[in-house]
């Protein structure tokens, strides 16, 4: 049971079933202020949280249409995926964005082969064998490495949950 299904309960008792005395009023106005003062408190500890979980919440939302089927999508994927999980897709989304830069850069097309003409085709074969070292790493290897997204992504993240420390103190 939840603190807030807990407070319903007594509420829909007092209201309903049992006829409170002036200190059951005043200790669950005193708990509900508690509770009310707790939240605020976790919140401003965590603003840097909180502005990433409405961000993605308003992203989720967008997907699905339904706040409550979207909080609870973003809310089951944040408790129970692991970091990692995170950090390698966006390792996969960094190569990709690169990798076509690097096609567009170089004059080729990111369509599926299966769409080019044959005229298109040897243009790029001719293309690929001219920069055959580059389109190998891009393609075998990736331009960014895990450890270097990795170490990337958790400098910035603890770089920018110091400065928020900073300005706290301030």
């Amino acid at each position: 049971m939840t603190i807030n299904k807990a407070i319903d309960h007594f509420v829909f008792k007092f209201q309903n079933v049992w006829k409170p005395t002036t200190k059951d009023i005043e200790a669950l106005e005193t708990i509900l202020d508690w509770t009310e003062k707790e939240k605020e408190a976790v919140i401003s500890n965590n603003l840097l949280f909180a502005k990433c979980y409405v961000r993605l919440l308003m992203f989720e939302n967008s997907t699905y249409k339904d706040i409550m089927f979207s909080s609870k999508q973003l809310n089951k994927l944040l408790i129970e995926t692991p970091i990692e999980t995170f950090y390698n897709e966006f390792t996969k989304k960094l190569n990709d964005i690169e990798f076509e830069y690097f096609l567009k850069h170089k004059g080729l097309s990111v369509d599926h082969p299966a769409l080019l003409t044959e005229e298109q085709k040897k243009l790029e074969r001719k293309i690929i064998s001219e920069y055959e070292e580059e389109f190998k790493k891009y393609t075998l290897e990736g331009k960014w490495t895990q450890d270097q997204v990795y170490e990337s992504l958790n400098n910035n993240i603890s770089e920018l949950i110091k400065f928020k420390k900073k300005q706290t103190i301030k």
